[in-house]
């Protein structure tokens, strides 16, 4: 379900950042921890190297994702960065730069990040100047 639309710009190849809400996904079970949540652990990355993955970061608008090796990259690249948090303290561990924000999950956990708080740190980030 598509709950918002943002325009990123005019320039040619700027389009447009579609904020959706899922209502239906088809997961791996061997992926779900007892409360049928996605077990963390079991999240992999494409198989790119560091610098391959710095690369397509520096070229993207905006990064959103846990907190990880590839949201500090993000940030460190200069690109726009969205880390969501569970257990680790954001003011402690969170990608440096003025172009990052981070989400805290209730009950530290980041599966409880809600569309709508994301929509609004997108938002808030493009207000600031760091979506274009």
């Amino acid at each position: 379900k598509v709950n918002d639309v943002i325009k990123l710009g005019k320039e040619a190849g700027a389009g447009n950042l579609v904020i959706c809400e899922i209502l239906k996904i088809h997961i791996n079970e061997n992926v779900l921890d007892k409360t049928n949540k996605i077990d963390m652990p079991y999240i992999s990355t494409i198989d790119n190297s560091l610098l391959e993955a710095a690369s397509l970061l520096e070229k993207s608008c905006l990064y959103i994702g846990p907190d990880s090796g590839l949201g500090h990259i993000a940030s460190a690249v200069m690109t726009p960065t969205i880390s969501f948090f569970s257990l680790m303290k954001p003011e402690r561990y969170r990608p440096w730069g003025d172009r990052a924000i981070c989400i805290c999950g209730s009950d530290n956990d980041a599966r409880n990040i809600t569309v709508d708080e994301v929509s609004a740190a997108v938002l808030s980030n493009q207000k600031k100047g760091g979506v274009t």
